[in-house]
């Protein structure tokens, strides 16, 4: 009981933090202590114009990276992210409520161009498109999101997929890239 108010109290500590260096780039809602849980070496940048914000009771575990280099984050009511995730908003990320992501997980709303064949890589920029993940979603560990992906509720991701389409709802989705394997 100690070691979790200990663990509440260090978060709490994190997020008066973050208030502090972020001012209104970031917003939250805390109803209490536990409304938020921001894990230990958790890694936040936003930079100017660009806003992250956490729905009551989102649960960020330890060593996620969250960025909003160009464009905004939003991670919805009661989701949580486990250990290790990697969100990189060029355009927009928008993460719904009740959704459980697992650890290892990355979402990136850009890609690298290549189409330019007298530019090295490193200089041709990006694709991009905003990501949008609906309510009530799971995605399993080691998954890959890219750019411009719908994913509508009820959706199941499995473990060490690429989603590169749309996912409609209702379903358990797999693969690289992922496909349908089963209706909910």
């Amino acid at each position: 009981m100690i070691g979790k108010i200990v663990k509440y109290l260090k978060s709490f500590i994190r997020i008066i933090i973050l208030k502090l260096k972020f001012g209104k780039k970031i917003k939250f809602k805390l109803a209490n202590i536990k409304s938020l849980y921001i894990g230990k070496n958790v890694k936040i940048n936003i930079n100017m114009g660009c806003k992250l914000c956490f729905g009551e009771n989102a649960y960020i575990e330890d060593f996620c990276r969250i960025e909003c280099l160009k464009g905004n984050i939003y991670i919805g009511g009661n989701t949580f992210l486990n250990t290790n995730c990697n969100l990189i908003a060029l355009v927009g990320i928008n993460i719904g409520e009740d959704c459980l992501l697992g650890s290892n997980i990355g979402i990136y709303d850009h890609d690298h161009r290549y189409d330019m064949k007298d530019l090295p890589i490193t200089k041709q920029g990006f694709t991009m498109g905003k990501i949008k993940i609906e309510d009530n979603v799971w995605i399993g560990s080691n998954c890959t999101i890219t750019k411009g992906v719908n994913i509508k509720s009820t959706v199941i991701v499995a473990a060490n997929s690429v989603v590169t389409k749309n996912l409609e709802a209702k379903g358990i989705y797999g693969g690289v890239p992922s496909k349908l394997i089963k209706k909910l």
